[in-house]
């Protein structure tokens, strides 16, 4: 239909482009310029720069935009009237096309000296770093802490616990963290999972022969992993291995890869702050503003004690997968505890505390290992509520 019109209709001038065909103000002389630029034939449009030119500056002239005596162009004088502005010829035209040019040229230019210049930091930024320790994969043998792996924040290895060491001892896997100066106070990590194998994770201090952790709770076939632990130091030493039941031979698994990874973390004001694990470095909780956290490990327990307002209250925690929670409410100004382990495996756990008060009053979360399918759940988290 558009096009129909461009084709059959006249061009309407522009003083009767509003509704009604009433004049809006354009001169008449400016109606006729459009009209012979815009026409249909070409022989009715002008023929030339300089005769559209003429025409409008006899228009510019008309409306009092350019002074009829050219040669009168002295601002200051007492009949000044404005100078007529140059219009622009077709060298106008090609000269600022080819400026347009150059300055796209330039800002490519610039552009790639820009990515070069990038290129050329990584490159440094690369060679800087120690080859040995720049891997995707484990390196052979690496079952000491002298020959460990290099584990960077953010780069997952692949490993494979492959040949047992001898008939009672199956390959383990060592790999060194090295926390940079400057670096979080929290740390994440896990592994993946072996189809048939029950995986398990050390994290151990550097100059200390003693685990600070041991990480065994998802069983044959599943993930291992830490959502939130505390580092204070400069490097850690985590060991993947299998956990083999007393009585149980080791396996060997030549075919199938496990990705290991660690980064760090940062709880949030809502989340428990590791390790909460005594009443002495127990996290707080008030009421009306829930706490999320995990049950992370084979025997973790995570501690709250009341802050803000106390009385009567109404403790809940939010149930777990595979776990059966249990809840121990501790006074510790009558020393006294209470345990609330009503519901089973996979539920969540309530009660009533009277009298409760700001500092004293805590609340211990763990799970109960006689009757939970697995000793935590890292995946899934709890949240303790006090109403």
């Amino acid at each position: 239909m558009v096009l129909t019109k461009h084709l059959t209709a006249s061009l309407r001038p522009p003083s009767r482009r509003l509704e009604g065909d009433e004049p809006d103000g354009v001169p008449e002389m400016a109606d006729r310029i459009v009209l012979k630029a815009m026409a249909r034939e070409p022989a009715d449009r002008y023929q030339s720069m300089d005769e559209l030119r003429a025409d409008l500056r006899e228009y510019l002239a008309s409306v009092g935009e350019v002074e009829r005596d050219a040669s009168d162009s002295n601002i200051g004088s007492s009949g000044a009237r404005l100078r007529a502005p140059e219009v622009a010829t077709r060298g106008d035209v090609d000269r600022y096309e080819r400026t347009i040019k150059r300055r796209s040229w330039l800002g490519i230019g610039l552009l790639l000296m820009l990515v070069l210049g990038l290129a050329s930091v990584g490159a440094y930024a690369f060679r800087s770093i120690n080859p040995d320790e720049f891997t995707t994969h484990e390196r052979e043998p690496n079952n000491t802490l002298a020959t460990a792996t290099p584990l960077l924040e953010r780069v997952p290895l692949r490993g494979m616990l492959g040949k047992r060491v001898d008939a009672t001892a199956g390959d383990s896997d060592i790999y060194r963290i090295d926390i940079p100066p400057g670096g979080g106070k929290f740390i994440q990590f896990s592994v993946s999972r072996i189809p048939n194998m029950d995986l398990a994770l050390d994290l151990a201090k550097a100059g200390s022969s003693d685990p600070v952790l041991v990480v065994n709770a998802g069983g044959v076939g599943v993930e291992e992993r830490v959502p939130s632990f505390p580092v204070h130091g400069s490097t850690y030493y985590l060991r993947v291995r299998e956990h083999v039941r007393v009585g149980g031979l080791p396996m060997e698994n030549v075919s199938d890869e496990y990705k290991v990874e660690w980064s760090f973390a940062e709880p949030r004001m809502d989340e428990e702050r590791e390790l909460n694990d005594s009443l002495e470095l127990a996290g707080k909780v008030s009421v009306g503003k829930p706490v999320t956290g995990h049950i992370g490990w084979d025997r973790d327990v995570d501690t709250y004690c009341l802050d803000g307002a106390g009385g009567n209250l109404h403790v809940t925690v939010g149930a777990v997968p595979d776990v059966d929670l249990r809840l121990r409410v501790v006074d510790t100004a009558l020393s006294k505890s209470v345990t609330v382990n009503e519901h089973g495996l996979g539920e969540g756990e309530s009660a009533d505390v009277a009298n409760a008060a700001p500092g004293t009053t805590c609340f211990e979360l763990s799970a109960a290992s006689e009757t939970s399918r697995a000793p935590a759940n890292p995946r899934v988290p709890y949240t303790l509520t006090l109403e």
